[in-house]
């Protein structure tokens, strides 16, 4: 393994990079939501075809703005491989990962692990009950990440998302991750 260096995202020295940041990802499969008599059951379903999901990252410096926590994964070349940021939020003690990307070509090579890693030991430092995130029924890879790292499933959503922004049957899940 190479050696990395996670340190602050800063605006003035990584905006542009993130501004141009593809952090898409593709799935052949989709986690259908179906209602239960006491909750909801996920099930893996293949779809016709491959999906690919892009994000816009037009509104990223608010969310660096606005962060209480950020990091960038370097490389020893000083290629940049991924970014998280995160907040507290005092009222219910939570801390929530908002963004957490790496690039396709470094994905599987520990870069998300080391974010994430990152990520707890920061909001272990704060107040938080649990680290808190959203993600996609469509995004798989990112389920699978999060579930291997032991976060759990705490909620869904089947309304979060403007229809005219996703792909049809696209969800929020919530996962969540105990500091305690």
């Amino acid at each position: 393994m190479s050696d990395r260096l996670l340190r602050p995202l800063v605006w003035a020295q990584d905006g542009e990079w993130l501004l141009g940041f593809d952090g898409s990802y593709s799935s052949d499969s989709i986690l259908r939501i179906e209602s239960a008599a006491d909750g909801f059951i996920l099930r893996e379903e293949r779809l016709a075809e491959t999906q690919t999901k892009r994000y816009p990252f037009a509104d990223l410096k608010d969310d660096v703005t606005a962060a209480d926590w950020t990091a960038v994964v370097v490389d020893e070349e000083g290629e940049r491989l991924g970014f998280a940021i995160a907040r507290y939020e005092i009222w219910n003690r939570r801390a929530v990962l908002d963004d957490l990307f790496v690039l396709a070509d470094a994905r599987g090579q520990g870069v998300g692990r080391q974010l994430l890693e990152g990520c707890l030991d920061w909001a272990r430092g704060t107040e938080a009950r649990h680290l808190w995130l959203e993600t996609q029924n469509l995004n798989l890879p990112a389920v699978g990440f999060y579930r291997s790292r032991g976060f759990t499933l705490s909620g869904l959503s089947t309304d979060l998302y403007d229809p005219a922004q996703v792909l049809p049957g696209e969800m929020a899940l919530f996962f969540s991750y105990p500091l305690a």
